[in-house]
């Protein structure tokens, strides 16, 4: 501080009293100051410590920066004094988010595409520094551009803008913003999640090799892998150009489709096609070829070539119980052999019989191959089994024979119609008069194959309510529905009721209804339904457009001003959009309708044009107007 001489008086209570007051009510505090002091009045030398430091702590509390404190002393009759110091209020930002993205929230993006990250922080004086994290580690500042503007009361927001160019890396990663400054008590930070999407694997198919013999009724089991992708592929067989199966199952990182046929001999070759629809790109496709070997079944015609091999036999009483021939024939090729046995015993009835391969109670999921075995033991002649499902009989593979056991097996592709159907194998020999029977019942989980989407009311306006309904078809367990709208299933919606009815093959029809408020914004939305058996993961989907009928709506303000030059032209075109989509417009000014259409033509504007202009838009469903307010701007005379 420098001395200067004075003669003043010491500032009394009331009068820093008055100060305090005038900067509690925002009024300049240093003008009250210089008018004290040229009343000619002074601060002590100790009270001025003690004014100073009420009021540096008064401001403080408060966030007052008022810029050049003056101190006078000491008193009376002593060398006097000036002090000056220069007061600034440090304040902390007061918030911070990563503009129009929910703080926690996750963002969409595709990979390779940029995308920008904005991170606003206010209210500090002055700006923090902002730092940015990937999984809580530290971004270089490469990609990374800072702004500040000024705000009222000195202080600042800054935005830090990240730009970031995804990679399948980034699929679920956190970015972080955080603001850093020497007066903040706690962290400040915002962050998003990204939801990188990406194309798939190519798919690759396991169960089959190229010199693998398969024969005809061989049980062939097939199996398509595609890893990685988001979202994950759709995997769709086909069979000679049509389609085969596209039920499939899906892990965290992979998709699946697994498929079981018997062989034929019209199995000549097999796609999988894996595709993404997101990404607008050629479905991968993944061919096998597949060589079946199979056996003619056809009677021989003459001419055929026909080997027959002949014994004679002496049946004595030594030959016990019974007396087993066999001839057995032999494909090279096929690597097969069929035997054919005779036997010549004595007649007694065999054991009943008994069915493996399935545990009652257990669920079979459809499209499922399920083997079934019936077995039976002893008999003299051995017996004759055949499969029945209800009371008609089933395709079933040769019976054998070892020893004195016989089992005939069949091979079932597990459908909804299977589910509670009770299945026979029936044991018949010369031996007993009446078949011996062993029965077993199945229980199939099959998915919904259908779902019927409507609408209530089908021409909903404006402002009505409308009632989206989904029903699927039978499912067993119940199917879960699930409503989301958007071509990429934007917004999952939650149904308003649902519920369930039995249906066919003792499975339950799901139905679940949404209901919401037609807008003009809906015209036009996809919604999309979803049908889910959860205990074998798979799905139904069906799609409906919503068409919402609405009255004109203009995409300019009610009333705009248009400016043209006397004798030059002006063209306003006040296109409106509605449904149905036949509008009628009229222009009018005042009372005298002028144009009809949605154009008004101004050509060689005069002065008598100006003024206000109206132009109506109807459709069936209502009218709207816009005010248009013309300037014609004159030239001044000469």
């Amino acid at each position: 501080m420098s001395g200067v001489k004075r003669k003043r008086n010491v500032l009394n209570a009331k009068q820093k009293l008055e100060i305090l007051q005038k900067l509690d009510n925002e009024e300049s505090a240093s003008t009250d100051a210089e008018d004290v002091l040229n009343e000619g009045n002074t601060i002590s030398h100790s009270a001025a410590l003690q004014s100073v430091e009420t009021l540096l702590d008064y401001m403080g509390q408060r966030g007052f920066d008022y810029g050049d404190i003056t101190a006078v002393g000491p008193g009376e009759g002593q060398e006097g004094f000036v002090g000056k110091a220069h007061l600034t209020v440090l304040l902390p930002p007061t918030s911070i988010q990563i503009i129009n993205r929910p703080n926690g929230s996750s963002e969409r993006v595709k990979v390779s595409r940029r995308v920008s990250l904005e991170c606003e922080v206010k209210g500090g004086k002055p700006a923090p520094t902002v730092v940015w994290t990937r999984n809580s580690f530290k971004l270089s500042e490469d990609d990374i551009s800072v702004s500040i503007r000024d705000e009222s009361e000195g202080k600042q927001t800054i935005v830090s803008t990240l730009t970031v160019n995804p990679s399948p890396d980034d699929h679920n990663a956190y970015y972080s913003c955080e603001a850093q400054s020497s007066i903040l008590s706690e962290k400040l930070l915002a962050g998003v999640f990204l939801d990188v999407l990406f194309p798939p694997g190519r798919p690759s198919i396991e169960g089959y090799r190229t010199r693998d013999k398969i024969r005809a009724a061989d049980t062939v089991n097939l199996r398509c892998i595609s890893r990685g992708g988001n979202p994950l592929a759709h995997l769709v067989w086909t069979k000679n150009g049509e389609f085969v199966d596209h039920s499939y199952s899906t892990s965290d990182w992979e998709a699946e489709n697994e498929i079981s046929f018997v062989a034929s001999s019209d199995v000549d070759r097999l796609y999988l096609t894996s595709f993404r629809i997101i990404y607008d790109q050629e479905p991968m496709v993944k061919v096998i070829y597949i060589k079946v070997l199979w056996r003619d079944t056809v009677k021989p015609k003459s001419g055929d070539g026909i080997l027959l091999s002949t014994i004679n036999v002496n049946v004595t009483q030594q030959d016990r119980n019974s007396k087993l021939f066999t001839c057995y024939a032999v494909n090279q090729e096929l690597g097969e052999t069929i035997p054919q046995t005779f036997s010549v015993s004595i007649l007694y009835a065999p054991d009943p019989p008994n069915i493996f391969g399935y545990t009652e109670g257990n669920a079979i999921q459809a499209g499922k191959l399920q083997r079934l075995a019936c077995i039976s033991q002893g008999g003299n002649p051995l017996p004759e089994l055949k499969w029945y499902k209800e009371n008609e009989e089933v395709s079933s593979a040769d019976q054998t024979v070892s020893g004195n056991i016989v089992s005939r097996e069949i091979a079932i592709i597990a459908n909804a119609n299977d589910n509670g159907a009770k299945y026979h194998c029936k044991s018949t020999s010369k031996a007993i008069a009446e078949p011996l029977v062993a029965t077993i019942n199945l229980t199939v989980y099959f998915p919904p194959v259908s779902l019927q989407l409507k609408v209530k009311p089908k021409k909903p306006k404006t402002g009505s309510e409308v009632r989206l309904t989904c029903e699927s078809s039978s499912s067993n367990p119940a199917a879960n529905i699930t409503w989301w709208k958007g071509k990429k299933n934007d917004v999952q919606l939650t149904p308003t009721t649902v519920s369930v009815s039995p249906a066919e093959h003792g499975g339950v029809i799901t139905k679940a209804t949404f209901t919401m408020e037609a807008t003009p914004d809906d015209d036009g939305s996809m919604y999309i339904c979803q049908a889910t058996n959860e205990a074998i993961q798979q799905s139904v989907h069906d799609t409906i457009f919503l068409s919402v009928f609405y009255k004109p709506i203009f995409t300019i303000s009610d009333s705009v001003t248009y400016e043209v030059k006397e004798n030059d032209s002006k063209v306003i075109d006040l296109n409106a959009k509605a449904n149905p989509d036949k509008i009628t417009y009229q222009w009018k000014k005042g009372n005298e309708a002028i144009e009809e259409g949605p154009v008004l033509n101004i050509t060689s504007a005069e002065r008598s044009h100006s003024g206000e202009y109206l132009c109506q838009a109807s459709n069936d469903i209502g009218e709207s107007t816009v005010t248009v307010i013309l300037k014609v701007l004159c030239f001044p005379p000469g």
